[in-house]
């Protein structure tokens, strides 16, 4: 299967460690992954060195134009990986996973 985690969390804290730490399991198992990380903060340093694929995302833009932007690339990336799950570790991009979820049932 293919799992991407989406841990968008700037400091190694339980949540970065949770999603990793799943993350790392998962591919220890023989299963394809993909973490989403912040750019050059602690959770994607320890992304690094647990060996995991990581793909880094400003995934906490405040700006609306930045958002449409990353949500794009996130778009194109789902559509290029196509995941079997989808784990999102905090809500900020949630909606993003959700709409495209919604969309690709109602065909």
């Amino acid at each position: 299967m293919t799992f991407i985690h989406c841990v968008n969390v700037r400091f190694f804290n339980a949540t970065a460690w949770y999603g990793l730490s799943l993350a790392k399991l998962l591919q220890t198992a023989g299963h394809t992954v993909y973490v989403l990380t912040l750019p050059n903060t602690e959770s994607d340093q320890y992304a690094q060195k647990m060996g995991l694929h990581i793909i880094n995302f400003h995934l906490t833009a405040k700006n609306p134009f930045t958002m449409f932007a990353v949500a794009l690339r996130l778009n194109r990336l789902i559509n290029t990986l196509a995941p079997d799950v989808i784990t999102a570790h905090r809500g900020e991009f949630y909606w993003c996973f959700a709409l495209k979820k919604f969309f690709a049932n109602a065909k």
